[in-house]
């Protein structure tokens, strides 16, 4: 009697490390490091540049890949561009300018802002002084050059109005992203609408007869580039979307206490 006993002892034993075994192995499955990393594409404003930084040292560091998120990163071509493609679900969250996202919104396009990246706009408004202009209100007549799906275009007839303008007095020319200072350079174009993250660019090549106005001394300010995703993505993974904007505050306030790494990184995309 006391041998089976103890043969049904050990049984059980053997049934309750089995369970317990079983039960951290699902538990170490269930982690985020184990489940499969779900796929998001952060789509830019605009071609990957100084203030984009933060998002790549992040990927490069694995943070985003430590919530569970393979983060790709795509270049953009103006907010306006960027505004459509995340609202149809091409991509789940994108960067652009707040008045642009507001404007969207107005148009029944689904596009939410999650997340403020600059409190004040960033934009401002280049141009050669030895040309014709040296004053704002000298653009009139003036063309200014742009992508079509430039994050200054909707917002023009403000900013015209601020500077005391009419808004049909200038001619908008298309042209690249990264081709604005070398038009500039070329007389293409007379004007270039520009964050000012790259005002460095434009000191170098321009110098002394650099001009310049950011759309605040105008009197214009609206919320700057934000992160944006659609209502309908923020409804189905809002834990995913918040584990982003996580990973991407700790990168940005990273960036800003040690810019090196950051930029290192970019450099090397």
């Amino acid at each position: 009697m006391q041998g089976m006993t103890r043969r049904l002892a050990v049984r059980a034993a053997a049934r309750l490390g089995l369970a317990i075994a079983a039960a951290t192995l699902g538990a170490i499955a269930m982690t985020p490091a184990a489940q499969a990393a779900e796929k998001m594409t952060l789509l830019l404003n605009w071609v990957p540049q100084g203030d984009h930084s933060p998002y790549y040292y992040a990927r490069k560091m694995g943070w985003y890949a430590e919530e569970g998120i393979d983060l790709t990163i795509e270049g953009g071509r103006g907010s306006a561009a960027t505004i459509p493609r995340v609202a149809a679900g091409q991509v789940q969250v994108g960067i652009a300018d707040m008045a642009n996202i507001l404007e969207g919104r107005s148009k029944n396009i689904d596009a939410i802002g999650v997340m403020a990246l600059y409190a004040n706009t960033a934009f401002g408004l280049y141009w050669k002084k030895g040309g014709s202009i040296s004053s704002p209100k000298d653009i009139a007549g003036k063309k200014i050059g742009a992508p079509a799906g430039d994050a200054v275009r909707p917002i023009w007839p403000v900013i015209a109005k601020a500077i005391g303008i009419p808004a049909d007095s200038v001619t908008w020319v298309n042209i690249a992203p990264e081709a604005k200072v070398a038009s500039l350079q070329a007389g293409i174009i007379d004007v270039s609408p520009h964050l000012y993250s790259v005002h460095d660019v434009y000191e170098k090549s321009f110098g002394k007869d650099l001009g310049y106005v950011s759309l605040r001394e105008l009197g214009v300010n609206p919320y700057g580039l934000s992160f944006f995703t659609s209502g309908a993505y923020m409804k189905s993974n809002p834990e995913t979307l918040k584990k982003f904007l996580k990973v991407s505050q700790k990168a940005i306030r990273a960036c800003f206490e040690n810019p090196k790494p950051c930029t290192e990184v970019l450099a090397s995309e």
